[in-house]
């Protein structure tokens, strides 16, 4: 049986959602540079996880202490009119056998596209009672 375009825009409607095809940002690309007291940390690895995702992304920290990963994302074909949704995401780094965490990020709304950020792992960045070591839009 099929049913005509209209009547399933209208059902669409009425559930609360509609076709609107987009990407559903779950954890922001993320660039950055990562130092030690000021130094720049070659071959650290950058990792970035979603909360809502298994996917994750990684990076490694170039001679200059650069990195950048790519974003965790989803496509969604239907956008919900009832609410906004969920994201939570961290970034950890892993230098040697030494693992900082850099930073995390949860609420209802939509993740940032992308973040730039500066992580020093000599100086700690107190948070909501938990050390950081990245420092950007989400924790300054």
């Amino acid at each position: 049986m099929q049913y005509p375009l209209g009547i399933i825009l209208i059902a669409s409607v009425l559930a609360g959602c509609m076709p609107w095809p987009h990407f559903h940002y779950l954890a922001p690309a993320v660039e950055g540079v990562v130092t030690n007291n000021g130094v720049p940390v070659p071959n650290t690895e950058i990792n970035v996880s979603a909360q809502f995702s298994e996917e994750q992304q990684k990076g490694v920290t170039d001679s200059n202490g650069r990195f950048s990963t790519k974003p965790i994302r989803e496509f969604m074909f239907f956008a919900s009119l009832l609410g906004d949704p969920l994201y939570g995401y961290t970034v950890t780094i892993t230098n040697a056998a030494n693992q900082y965490e850099g930073f995390g990020e949860g609420h209802v709304g939509y993740a940032p596209e992308q973040l730039m950020v500066v992580c020093d792992l000599s100086k700690p960045i107190q948070l909501r009672g938990k050390k950081r070591y990245c420092a950007g839009p989400a924790n300054e």
